[in-house]
């Protein structure tokens, strides 16, 4: 069965009108809802027409109510979005999403929940410069593991019949997510992976641990960045080597993503049938789907270039890692198709269906223009006819 979910912001779903916005998705042939509840900060012009502005702005954080008593034995709590003012919307859209037999997933961000890395810096990615980020918690401390299992905790044991998707599984400094970052000079490639690298003092401890002389590392990496910055050739072209060649940093990386497949798999122990991982392009990319691939999670929802998700072979190397019975699906933004080519998303769903991938999740609800939904409906229905449905 191919599954079609709309996704939207739950600020959006409710300023919209909480019984307009899910007829709006029923209409469309969609059999879900995916719900985000945990978030980085919001900045958007909304289509729908909404109970309040429809310019949105919020920093982040829970938009839902949490379980204090979940999260009690943990130094870092919850810090809840501004927008809930004392409510919890969020029991309503489930006992809606009930009544209309609309399959709810509850999305949360595993590493950039809003204001949470500011408020407790200790908890923060790094880059090499040494600056904590705003917004990217560091999956290197182990309280960073614990608030998210205990969320997802939470939400499992309050609203049973959900699943939980958790996006942003990625373990970098969050240079590139704290803004745009001006420089004196030409940011290419080399430059970016290695900002993007998180060195944080639990990311350096870890990696101690497994035998990686970070000091040196470091030492090195920072020597040919100074002169990449004073406009040296040679600078630039000695970061390139020991950023593409060094020994010492496919240690120090390897020993990142080891460390993120440990904390998703703690992550999920005992709740993987309710769990979807929301994985990043560059681990469906070799085909290992590293390091997320072993935790045995009962779908997987991977974003990213879908022309390259078209070729052949992902689902067949998905499968035969996670096993036929795990589930693969696409997030898509269909904004872009929307307004420029509606036939496109068709045919999209369509190739989808036929390469094999179970599921589509439609996004972002809030930007979707409500003259758009029949566009939404027609290829929903010629998706779920090519999956003989």
């Amino acid at each position: 069965m191919f599954d079609v979910h709309i996704q939207g912001h739950i600020c959006d779903l409710v300023d919209a009108g909480l019984e307009e916005s899910l007829d709006d998705i029923q209409s469309t042939g969609a059999t879900g809802v995916t719900a985000i509840v945990t978030s980085g900060p919001q900045y958007r012009l909304r289509c729908q027409a909404m109970s309040c502005s429809r310019l949105l702005r919020s920093r982040g954080g829970f938009y839902f109510q949490p379980d204090e008593a979940v999260y009690r034995a943990l130094q870092s709590k919850p810090i809840t979005s501004r927008w809930l003012a004392g409510r919890n919307p969020l029991d309503d859209l489930v006992e809606q999403c009930n009544s209309r037999d609309l399959h709810l997933r509850l999305r949360i961000s595993a590493f950039e929940v809003g204001r949470m890395a500011a408020t407790y810096p200790q908890l923060a990615a790094c880059s090499i410069l040494g600056m904590p980020s705003a917004l990217t918690l560091c999956p290197a401390h182990s309280e960073v593991g614990l608030l998210l299992r205990a969320t997802i905790s939470d939400l499992v044991n309050r609203y049973g019949d959900c699943l939980i998707e958790v996006s942003d599984i990625e373990y970098h400094s969050g240079i590139v997510t704290d803004g745009e970052l001006e420089a004196g000079f030409a940011v290419d490639d080399v430059v970016a992976w290695m900002l993007a690298i998180c060195f944080s003092e639990s990311s350096r401890k870890a990696a101690a641990e497994v035998g990686v002389d970070v000091e040196k590392l470091v030492s090195e990496l920072k020597g040919h960045f100074e002169k990449t910055l004073l406009g040296s050739s040679n600078g630039t072209d000695a970061l390139r080597t020991v950023m593409e060649d060094s020994e010492e940093l496919a240690a120090y990386t390897d020993s990142q993503l080891a460390l993120l497949e440990g904390v998703i798999r703690e992550m999920v122990a005992g709740m993987a049938d309710r769990v979807v991982l929301n994985v990043p392009w560059q681990s469906v990319a070799d085909g290992d789907f590293y390091p997320f691939g072993s935790c045995g999670v009962a779908e997987c929802l991977v974003k990213g270039d879908v022309d390259d998700l078209l070729g052949a072979g992902v689902v067949e190397s998905y499968h035969k890692v996670c096993g036929t019975e795990s589930r693969l699906g696409v997030e898509l933004d269909v904004v872009e198709d929307l307004a420029n080519d509606p036939q496109h998303l068709v045919s999209r769903l369509k190739q989808l269906v036929d390469q094999g991938y179970s599921h589509a999740t439609l996004r972002p609800f809030g930007l979707i223009p409500p003259a758009s939904w029949d566009a939404v409906k027609q290829a929903i229905r010629f998706a779920r006819r090519s999956a003989g449905q």
